[in-house]
């Protein structure tokens, strides 16, 4: 009885992770990918098919030695899995963040053609002052390829690019 337990542990242990990896493929999927990443995303669905073959054989047959081997492949496959999906991820991301700087700095652009009262000269220097913070968001991620660093650049574009917007407006209004 407490072997069947401890196997039942495990195979929902790998179903989970079998369900996170397919939840990080149909994200992937959804992406445009790149020539150059398709491959990545190939090997992962690659990856997928082995694992689910595996549990699969395990489900069919109930034998030990064959959910063994579906946690021996998924020890070794899933760290590939992760890094290809990182890998696509931090180019979509990346693409992303730096979209909405080249947006913001074109507004720069514009504004800085323009001749400003001094009280306009102050929200100019606003502007670039959220778009050097942005911008240094952006850049961290770009250094880093951490996905807390891309969470902390998209935050950060959430909480300054409505204010950025606001001030371009008024700048550019009147």
């Amino acid at each position: 009885m407490q072997q069947h337990i401890r196997y039942q542990k495990i195979m929902n242990l790998l179903n989970r992770k079998i369900r996170e990896m397919k939840r990080d493929l149909q994200e992937v999927n959804k992406l445009p990918i790149k020539d150059s990443k398709r491959k990545i995303a190939a090997n992962m669905q690659d990856i997928m098919k082995t694992l689910e073959e595996k549990v699969k054989i395990y489900v069919q047959s109930k034998k030990q030695e064959d959910l063994r081997s579906a946690c021996r492949e998924l020890e070794i496959l899933q760290p590939s899995f992760s890094l290809n999906y990182n890998e696509i991820r931090y180019d979509s991301g990346l693409e992303t963040l730096n979209n909405v700087l080249v947006e913001m700095e074109r507004d720069l652009v514009e504004v800085s053609k323009k001749t400003l009262l001094s009280t306009q000269e102050r929200r100019a220097a606003y502007l670039q002052n959220i778009y050097d913070q942005l911008s240094n968001a952006v850049e961290q991620f770009a250094r880093s390829h951490e996905h807390v660093d891309f969470k902390r650049a998209l935050t950060e574009i959430k909480r300054l690019k409505p204010e950025f917007v606001l001030n371009y407006n008024a700048l550019t209004s009147g």
